[in-house]
């Protein structure tokens, strides 16, 4: 059995896919499978892509909200649970106007999963959070 690593760079990182298998065919093709979620993921959670779901959340005016896929609100769920059991030490609206916390800056609501901006200045940036959440899907 071959083990084979390949990479890709997305979200500002290098991730490494290793793929165990007999067949060099199928380690490619298992990897760039992963490497497919990896940049849909990116789409909708890097603050860098002007479309991306996170990036039309810092746009929202005070008492606005804007659907969401469902991958980017079981992303900011995590957050924003981090941030509950960190006491606000991890924060992904740290670069909002007048230093919000998250559960301050927006409002999960459901049906569709659509998020609400609490305050305006609102910044989110996924950071660490959103690399392990493509992680998670990844696998």
């Amino acid at each position: 059995m071959g083990v084979q690593t390949l990479e890709n760079e997305a979200m500002g990182t290098v991730f490494h896919v290793t793929v165990a298998s007999d067949s060099d065919k199928y380690a490619r093709q298992a990897a760039a499978a992963a490497f497919e979620e990896l940049a849909r993921l990116e789409t909708l959670l890097s603050s860098f892509i002007e479309n991306s779901d996170i990036s039309q959340l810092n746009r929202l005016a005070p008492d606005t909200s804007e659907i969401v896929d469902v991958d980017t609100y079981q992303c900011l769920q995590v957050a924003l649970d981090v941030e509950r059991r960190t006491r606000g030490a991890f924060n992904i609206a740290y670069g909002s106007d007048s230093r919000l916390k998250g559960a301050d800056a927006i409002e999960l609501l459901t049906k569709p999963c659509r998020v609400r901006a609490l305050s305006s200045g609102v910044r989110l940036d996924l950071g660490g959070i959103g690399k392990g959440f493509a992680l998670d899907r990844m696998a």
